[in-house]
C-alpha cells in the first residue's frame, strides 16, 4: 500500500491491473493551486465531488484512475508526478 501526504491530503491507494487505485476513506487537500486550477485534472477533481465519488474533500468509494500521477494531481489540488507523491511508510 502507498500513501500520499502532500498538501494537507492524506490518502491510500495502491497500482492495480486496471490503473491505480485510490481507497474509499482516501482525503483530498483543501485547497488548489492556480496551475492546477487550469489543467483537465481540476475538472476530473470537480466530477468527482459532483457525482458523489468524494463528499466532504473525502473519497466513499474506492476509485481507479488511470495513472498515480492522475491520482497524486486530484487529491493533491497541484501537478505534482505520482512517483514523488506516492510512498510507502515502513514502519
Amino acid at each position: 500500500m502507498l500513501f500520499c501526504r502532500v498538501n494537507n491530503s492524506n490518502a491510500s491507494g495502491d497500482n492495480s491491473k486496471r490503473g491505480f487505485i485510490v481507497y474509499k476513506g482516501s482525503s483530498i487537500s483543501d485547497h488548489t493551486t492556480k496551475s492546477f486550477n487550469l489543467n483537465s485534472y481540476y475538472k476530473l477533481r470537480n466530477e468527482l465531488i459532483e457525482n458523489g465519488i468524494i463528499v466532504g474533500r473525502v473519497f466513499v468509494h474506492d476509485y481507479i484512475f488511470s495513472s498515480s500521477s492522475a491520482a497524486a494531481c486530484v487529491i493533491s489540488g497541484r501537478m505534482i508526478s505520482g512517483l514523488v507523491a506516492w510512498r510507502e511508510i515502513i514502519s
